[in-house]
């Protein structure tokens, strides 16, 4: 108990260490981060979508640190990654649901490209569909990687795992038309 109350306490004093106020302006700049944040939205623009394509925008990356190189070599580096749709059978329940492989991108998440700043990364994707199984129902675009990190001793950790999801959900409106809407 003592090691949780000292560690949230640290992370807690950490997360106000690394902001610091600009003496020109009342804007929150952040030097550095403890660990990278990813982040991923869609923008839905179309009132509805032919069923033949279905093609939002997502919008994806990460806020980083300032120097990238020393997060790839302080243990935050994601070397490549891999993109996949979700439908879901029953509500968005995992066990029940449908993995699409959209593609494997052999480029490390933790880079300048993927960083957020006023202009993301985004691209135009098509959501298959055969992944429309049901009148409505919910998708989720995925990005997950493996995880090369340091863990507390120093040591090499690697784990695949989730980095970043975007829930839809769909509707029919038509036969041959879908409605989507971020949940």
């Amino acid at each position: 108990m003592k090691k949780l109350c000292f560690f949230l306490i640290t992370l807690f004093l950490n997360c106000f260490l690394f902001i610091s106020c600009d003496n020109q302006s009342s804007v929150l700049e952040i030097n550095d981060l403890p660990q990278p944040i990813y982040v991923g939205k869609c923008v839905i623009d179309q009132d509805c979508y032919d069923i033949d394509n279905v093609s939002p925008i997502f919008y994806y990356g990460g806020y980083f640190s300032p120097n990238i190189e020393h997060e790839n070599l302080s243990g935050n580096n994601i070397p490549s990654f891999d993109m996949f749709f979700y439908a879901f059978k029953s509500g968005f329940n995992w066990d029940t649901s449908i993995e699409y492989k959209i593609r494997h991108v052999d480029e490390n998440f933790v880079s300048e490209k993927y960083r957020i700043t006023d202009a993301w990364f985004n691209e135009r994707i098509t959501i298959p569909k055969e992944l429309f199984l049901h009148q409505s129902g919910g998708l989720c675009f995925c990005i997950k990687g493996t995880y090369v990190g340091i863990d507390y001793l120093g040591n090499e950790v690697k784990s695949y795992d989730g980095i970043l999801s975007v829930y839809l959900k769909y509707e029919y409106i038509e036969d041959n038309k879908i409605i989507l809407t971020n949940v």
